[in-house]
């Protein structure tokens, strides 16, 4: 039951996450805003690695939804203003279905090999390596 109320939160994070960080990321700055969603959801990573699951599955749920609202106003706030959009958002999206397809079955396999908890810290690892990569490139 409890994994069903977090998977309701899925849904319910995005509707308020969207709205919400929209309203704050035109006080602060997308990009800003984007970085802190991506460091939080980073942190529920690891606080599922560490063991305090349902913390962490709340605070992944609410700001990966911040992270999908706030990404096509980041990639296009990034982009000369005589530069086409629609490449860098075909490009975005393309990945983030090829992740949402590939995550799940990756995960089945995995959770097969490794811990829950192991798997969640790859993930945090991963997902700060992927941010800085993209801050350091993105300053040049």
């Amino acid at each position: 039951m409890s994994g069903s109320a977090l998977l309701a939160m899925r849904h319910f994070g995005e509707a308020i996450a969207a709205p919400l960080f929209g309203w704050i990321a035109d006080r602060l700055g997308a990009r800003r805003v984007f970085v802190a969603a991506a460091f939080l959801t980073t942190s529920g990573f690891v606080f599922v690695a560490v063991g305090v699951t349902v913390l962490g599955a709340l605070v992944m749920l609410i700001f990966r939804g911040a992270l999908a609202s706030l990404g096509p106003a980041v990639i296009t706030q990034g982009l000369a203003v005589d530069d086409d959009a629609i490449g860098p958002l075909a490009r975005m999206q393309a990945w983030r279905d090829f992740g949402a397809a590939l995550g799940p079955l990756v995960t089945g396999v995995l959770l097969t090999l490794l811990a829950a908890e192991l798997l969640h810290a790859g993930v945090a690892a991963a997902l700060i390596a992927s941010l800085i990569y993209w801050l350091v490139s993105t300053r040049r």
